[in-house]
């Protein structure tokens, strides 16, 4: 019997493990998982499998994907995520999103300026990673979120960074954080995103190829 249309075949641990990871946030306690493996093996149908299913359980889902092309654009993939909630939201809920610790995320999204230097070399970016962090806080006020990151191995380095920071602080986030990387691509940040992996001590799925029958199927 050929396979019904957008089911995934063989696939079954992984979706319960992505179920079990969407149910952790909803019940306000996040977590990060990763799906890991070489191109073509499904990470990305996972990823939106994940996406319908959080969505359906009413959780907003923020969506992006890291882009050879977009490497080098500071928090491109930070962007992708939260820009259009922020900026599309009415200016009294922009205020809230953005009050407090979180004021900083706005230099982040190109709608304010970097945090005030100490000095005339004092780096902006850990006070944008905090800001970025609470500015997710922020908005999980609202609802369990879902924050999917595809082709994660592809993202900038300021985006890996501040995920890194978000994913050490999850205790107590009513936020899922699903990662898609592949673990063989040359050229890529695997550095910056291997210190991000370590440190936020993340569930990985790692899929295997289809068997017999699913590839016949």
């Amino acid at each position: 019997m050929p396979a019904e249309k957008g089911i995934l075949l063989e696939r079954e641990a992984e979706l319960e493990a992505i179920d079990a990871h969407l149910r952790r946030a909803r019940e306000g306690d996040g977590s990060l998982l990763v799906i890991e493996g070489p191109a073509g093996i499904g990470k990305t149908a996972l990823v939106a499998v994940a996406a319908e299913r959080a969505a359906a359980e009413g959780m907003t889902v923020l969506r992006a994907r890291g882009g050879v092309l977009e490497q080098d654009l500071p928090y491109g993939v930070v962007r992708q995520l939260v820009e259009r909630p922020v900026l599309l939201a009415e200016p009294e809920r922009r205020a809230q999103l953005l009050a407090g610790p979180a004021a900083g995320a706005a230099a982040a999204l190109g709608v304010g300026e970097p945090p005030e230097e100490r000095s005339p070399v004092a780096d902006p970016s850990p006070e944008i990673q905090h800001a970025l962090h609470w500015l997710v806080a922020n908005l999980a006020e609202e609802g369990p979120l879902l924050i999917a990151l595809d082709d994660a191995h592809w993202g900038d380095a300021p985006s890996l960074r501040a995920g890194g920071y978000l994913a050490r602080r999850l205790d107590g986030l009513a936020v899922a954080v699903l990662v898609a990387t592949r673990d063989d691509e040359p050229g890529s940040r695997q550095e910056l995103l291997a210190e991000l992996l370590a440190a936020a001590e993340p569930t990985y799925l790692r899929p295997a190829p289809l068997a017999g029958d699913g590839v016949a199927a």
